[in-house]
């Protein structure tokens, strides 16, 4: 029994098919170009996502400043509000006072004939002008330390919203200029990207153009 003939290998027929090869094998190594650019481009991208962690972990941290301010304005308001408590307390020391002031009830009347002679009259005159002239210290005394009390409380309460404003508006302002420079940043990195990757895919057409056809 013969044997079959082995079929032989197919070459190709005409000078086309050669160059369909050569397409091939063209395309092959473009495809393995796009390939390296890729992981080339995801590398960078990986560390500008990178970069971009780094600078939201700064934000962050600046933002936390701002809240440590906020919590010191909140302290001193705070502070604020104990001394309107204070004043309030001294408001009722002065009360007692008052009344502490007054002439106390003697633990038996006098009789008429006491309370007509001289000596009596004279000393419940002399009394009532000793009660009158500690009232009226006492209101006087009262009257500047709460004054003295709300006037440093003014002046407390106005740095410490000045300064409040002034870190605010210093933090807002680095904020802005930060997230500016971020976003010219990230746009230079893809144009420069994106050009590199243009220059590199019309330097592969150049190549494959004058590459000789077979």
């Amino acid at each position: 029994m013969e044997e079959s003939p082995k079929p032989r290998r197919l070459l190709p027929k005409d000078s086309s098919e050669i160059e369909a090869i050569a397409d091939l094998q063209t395309a092959r190594l473009a495809l393995r170009w796009a390939l390296e650019r890729i992981r080339a481009v995801e590398s960078e991208r990986d560390a500008l996502r990178g970069k971009s962690e780094t600078e939201s972990r700064e934000k962050r941290a600046a933002l936390e400043d701002l809240r440590a301010l906020q919590r010191t304005f909140n302290y001193y308001a705070a502070k604020l509000q104990e001394s309107e408590v204070l004043a309030k307390t001294l408001a009722e020391r002065l009360e007692t006072a008052r009344a502490e002031a007054a002439p106390e009830e003697a633990p038996a009347a006098p009789s008429r004939e006491d309370l007509e002679s001289p000596e009596v009259g004279a000393g419940a005159l002399s009394l009532r002008q000793s009660y009158k002239e500690r009232l009226s210290a006492l209101k006087a005394e009262h009257a500047a330390e709460l004054e003295a009390l709300k006037k440093s409380l003014e002046e407390a309460a106005s740095r410490t919203v000045r300064k409040v404003q002034v870190l605010a508006q210093e933090e807002r302002e680095r904020l802005e200029h930060q997230v500016a420079h971020e976003r010219e940043s990230r746009r230079l990195a893809l144009a420069s990207l994106e050009s590199r990757h243009r220059a590199e895919l019309a330097a592969l057409a150049e190549s494959i153009q004058k590459r000789p056809r077979l």
